[in-house]
């Protein structure tokens, strides 16, 4: 929700140049109350909220990812750690294979049993006694070590400091916008009659509708009428 309100402010712009634009044409009646675009643009709400959210938002908290690179250090770090660590995996990995000799030495990870050191069984005469075996295939074993097991201990508890980091962030990031609710809520109005408003005069001009005389009294008299669904549906 609050990624969509962003992208709806970020519209505003090109709608108020669409009404300058209208306003500039007319010059011989008062314009209207409505058409008297308002100065607060909510500019401020609108770079907030692109500053904070990622572009794809997800439609749950609990899903993670809600916020940009960059909007909170402490959440980017928790991030990295979360994906893998990818750098300290790489040089985990090219540690282990400088120190073993074994050149196609792969760590992997997978959820059933976390990370792993894997091994083909022709280079299982090299493997050091520090690795302890985990599990065998076919055609490798899968090993792990102190460091790696220490390594998935600080993911599995920065993925629960993350979620709890991306709710405290979320949480305040709402009542931050929530402030500016009668901000959003005059303009949403204006916004909302314009729709409307604009919506009826594109049918009146696209069919050729006349505007009707109303009067006080009690009777009505329509000459050549034309029914607007039934003359849509035939």
């Amino acid at each position: 929700e609050l990624g969509r309100l962003g992208a709806s402010l970020a519209c505003l712009p090109d709608i108020y140049a669409l009404l300058e634009e209208a306003r500039s044409k007319v010059l011989s009646r008062e314009l209207p109350e409505l058409l008297a675009w308002p100065d607060d643009l909510l500019e401020d709400v609108g770079a907030r909220l692109a500053e904070q959210l990622a572009d794809e938002p997800p439609p749950h908290t609990r899903e993670g990812g809600i916020f940009r690179r960059g909007a909170d250090e402490e959440l980017d770090d928790l991030i990295d750690l979360c994906e893998g660590g990818r750098a300290s995996i790489l040089n985990m990995e090219t540690e282990l294979r400088e120190r073993t000799g074994i050149s196609s030495l792969k760590v992997r990870y997978n959820k059933v049993f976390g990370y792993f050191i894997e091994v083909t069984k022709s280079n299982l005469g090299s493997v050091p006694p520090d690795f302890v075996r985990k599990q065998t295939l076919v055609n490798c074993e899968r090993f792990v070590t102190d460091e790696l097991a220490e390594h998935e201990s600080r993911v599995l508890g920065a993925q629960e400091r993350r979620h709890g980091l991306e709710q405290q962030l979320f949480d305040k990031l709402r009542a931050e916008i929530a402030e500016h609710a009668a901000r959003l809520t005059a303009i949403a109005e204006q916004i909302a009659q314009l729709d409307v408003l604009a919506g009826l005069a594109q049918a009146a001009e696209r069919h050729d509708y006349v505007r009707p005389e109303v009067e006080d009294g009690g009777i009505i008299e329509i000459l050549e009428g034309r029914h607007p669904v039934v003359e849509r549906a035939m």
